[in-house]
């Protein structure tokens, strides 16, 4: 029987080649789209989940809650968290720190700025790092050991075992290299670092607490007794950083590992773009197989005799409805070959839109998400059409009627507009996601962040910057150098409002947080910083540079401050006067408005950030490179510039953005597509129509407007529905951002206009071809 079915199938498919090619390219293009989506979604939700533990690690975080009543999330802890929350609580099986930094690190003969890590020997088992060389139990048996990637060793040794050799740290130590680990297999959160150092040594390096709870600059990673609910653990932890400090507005919470890659602590992050392609994804599915039922069932009257004959020689309606089940599912397996193919020969393009390295691996669970999709899209495509089909009574099939074409018509022309709605909806919703792209992209920050460059400084460069600086500055290229703790996109280092104070602060004044930023007084001239009031840092007034404070506007507004210079201000531990106050600047992402910002001159300033001539860029950057070589022996530069870690910052909307694009532009031609098909047939039906209209004095352009009419009517039919859900969803989104483009009327008019266009293209082509023919071809045979 299923051989006859598709024996019958196959018969259909080669019988009506037009149609069968309509069908297959519409679900072919679909299932690919589809499936690239779903590729990306399985991409993005592997990061974390290679580790043998994975569903027992956990970061921890603080929930904050201010005095101002906001909740702040960060996820770095005290240094003395770590051991207190392995020795207190047995739930937790071990504690593992973590602190990401940046040295130069090498030979005699070459040395390059790496990107390095402080751990505990904890994380190696934590978190099953492989270790190719050495013994993870004992790598840290020393506080000058250290651990290096594969990477890091071929580049200095060559194919060598290096344990026991030695890399120069800065000009400050040689380390001991005791073990040598393979990169990640998989995709992780954790920062790619070179080599790994041992946690302790904060303690002698930079003089450390490391029983110090006051302060918050690490991460700190559990793992946990199987079985045990991590609610559970949390309910006892949250309260023990409050008790070591009372001040701490502190709140000690558990992340899953396999969530910090795509949760943002305080809501939305990468998920929210996984759950819009998703949808993405179905919707694009939904138009394809919706061009198969309005196809199938346009076209049942061809079949109506043969389902008639069936039934009259007993089949059964079950029979009937598993034999277009078996035809939909048949189709949509000859198009997953094609749509096979078609991944293939995008998946190359695909990849340079998001930046990944996706292949159809055709591995288990590829296969199994191949499978499916060409399943639940024959299921899907096959519904409608097996139960219109296998409800024809074979007395009135044989008579010449089906007794269904009017029902059928409305829900053809229902599924036409679902089409178009969701079309639309696509439409609006990647204009609006490119409209903001281009808003965050094009905003003025206060700063200007063009032509500048940013790199580690490191312990050398530090201890001879005054020559280094004056050597930098020799070639015209280079405009300017300052000296900062963090570049001005990040927002690193915070203080809480208990531990700010001002002149005349009252009891009940409270300031949500302060960001702290450590500058150079060329800070001001390098981003091109507008002061509002007194001055900025000058080498020139030396005991300003000691004391001296430089707020934003954002900090005196919150301060209540009328006067602000010259009165008194002091910030973690550090007094003194306020001597300027600058115009807001953007310091961190648009995702949130600016907040209050204090300048102090010199605190850990470790960055260096220059402005090279926009018309002698390289000029600028061989200049600095072949200084710093001649400077500091074995000295690589590693550089960035500030343009593109801005733009970094937002890859993700970027990228969402062009996969929008793309997927719209799918939609449509999915869309128009079975338009194109719906049209034909419409104009094959009424070939008698149309002659004797012509006959009787009809113009070509008044038969092509009234093939056109009712598709017409159908779009805007779709657009109403289509706008309110687009608006809703659009503003969704732009919650996420604290500086957002505004959502216009006339994006809605655009997107509704753009799928009219397509659809009157599609069908006015038909239309002029069916009005053209002459009626005495067309009324021949009547």
């Amino acid at each position: 029987m299923f051989r006859n079915y598709l024996k019958i199938a196959f018969r259909n498919i080669v019988r009506q080649r037009g149609y069968s090619i309509l069908n297959i390219a519409g679900l072919a293009i679909g299932m690919a789209c589809c499936m690239l989506i779903l590729l990306w979604i399985q991409d993005e939700w592997s990061y974390d989940r290679f580790y043998p533990d994975h569903d027992r690690i956990y970061r921890s975080y603080r929930e904050n809650h201010r005095p101002t009543g906001d909740i702040g999330y960060s996820q770095v802890t005290p240094a003395a968290l770590g051991p207190a929350l392995k020795q207190l609580y047995p739930d937790i099986v071990d504690v593992a720190r973590y602190g990401p930094n940046m040295f130069a690190i090498g030979t005699s003969e070459k040395r390059f700025a790496e990107q390095i890590c402080f751990v505990d020997q904890s994380l190696f088992k934590i978190f099953s790092f492989e270790f190719v060389y050495g013994d993870p139990d004992k790598v840290f048996s020393d506080i000058t050991n250290i651990v290096i990637t594969e990477e890091m060793a071929r580049k200095h040794f060559g194919d060598e075992n290096p344990t026991g050799k030695s890399l120069r740290i800065e000009n400050w130590y040689d380390a001991v290299i005791t073990g040598v680990v393979k990169e990640f297999p998989g995709h992780t959160h954790l920062k790619k670092a070179s080599v790994y150092f041992p946690f302790e040594l904060y303690r002698p390096l930079w003089r450390r607490d490391m029983n110090d709870w006051t302060s918050n600059n690490y991460r700190t990673y559990v793992l946990l007794q199987e079985d045990t609910p991590a609610k559970d653990v949390e309910a006892k932890i949250g309260g023990i950083i409050k008790e070591h400090y009372p001040e701490s507005v502190s709140i000690l919470k558990l992340q899953p590992v396999t969530a910090v890659h795509l949760h943002n602590l305080d809501g939305g992050g990468l998920i929210t773009y996984i759950y819009i392609f998703l949808g993405m994804a179905i919707f694009i599915l939904i138009i394809a197989c919706i061009n198969y039922m309005n196809l199938a069932t346009a076209r049942s009257s061809r079949r109506a005799r043969e389902v008639g004959i069936r039934q009259v020689v007993g089949a059964n309606k079950k029979q009937l409805a598993r034999q277009f089940f078996s035809e939909s599912i048949m189709i949509a397996f000859v198009a997953l070959v094609f749509a096979v193919i078609l991944i293939e020969l995008l998946i190359p393009v695909f990849n340079g839109i998001t930046g990944k390295h996706l292949s159809m691996n055709f591995s288990l669970n590829t296969l199994i998400m191949i499978v499916a999709t060409a399943l639940v899209t024959g299921l899907i495509s096959g519904i409608y059409p097996a139960i219109i089909l296998s409800s024809f009574r074979p007395v009135k099939v044989l008579k010449g009627s089906t007794g269904r074409n009017h029902g059928g018509a409305w829900f053809r022309r229902i599924l036409v507009v679902v089409q178009f709605a969701l079309s639309i909806f696509l439409i609006i919703g990647s204009l609006v996601v490119y409209l903001q792209v281009e808003y965050i992209q094009g905003m003025d920050l206060g700063y200007d962040r063009e032509n500048v460059i940013w790199f580690n400084m490191g312990g050398e460069i530090r201890q001879k910057f005054a020559a280094v600086k004056e050597k930098l500055l020799e070639h015209p290229a280079v405009l300017s150098l300052t000296r900062v703790n963090t570049p001005p996109i990040w927002a690193e280092s915070t203080v809480s409002s208990r531990n700010v104070h001002w002149e005349g602060k009252k009891a009940g004044d409270n300031i949500a947080i302060l960001n702290l930023m450590g500058v150079d007084p060329e800070f001001s001239e390098t981003f091109k910083i507008e002061m509002i009031e007194g001055h900025f840092f000058d080498w020139d007034m030396p005991s300003e540079l000691r004391t001296g404070w430089v707020l934003n506007e954002t900090a005196v507004k919150a301060m209540g401050l009328e006067s602000p210079i010259g009165a008194r201000f002091a910030a973690s531990d550090e007094e003194g006067t306020i001597i300027g106050v600058v115009k807001d600047f953007h310091f961190s992402s648009l995702h949130n408005e600016i907040q209050p910002l204090a300048l102090r001159a010199g605190w850990a300033v470790d960055n260096l950030m220059a402005r090279l001539a926009a018309d002698d860029i390289q000029g600028g950057i061989a200049h600095i490179e072949s200084s710093l070589k001649d400077m500091i022996s074995g000295y690589s530069l590693k550089y960035r510039f500030l343009d593109d870690m801005f733009n970094e910052e937002y890859i993700a909307e970027q990228r969402s953005s062009s996969i929008m694009k793309y997927i719209t532009i799918i939609a449509i031609f999915i869309s128009c597509l079975g338009l194109f098909g719906l049209a034909s047939y419409t104009a094959e039906q009424r070939t008698r129509e149309i002659g004797i209209r012509k006959v009787l004095g009809s113009s070509v352009s008044g038969i092509v407007f009234l093939l056109s009419k009712e598709f017409t009517i159908w779009v805007l039919i779709a657009n109403i529905i289509a706008w309110p859900a687009a608006w809703y969803a659009a503003n969704r989104w732009l919650q996420n951002f604290a500086y957002r483009t505004p959502v216009g009327w006339w994006i809605f008019l655009a997107s509704g206009l753009i799928a009219l266009v397509f659809a009157l293209l599609t069908v006015g082509f038909q239309a002029i071809k069916a009005a053209v023919i002459n009626p005495a071809e067309s009324l021949r045979y009547e």
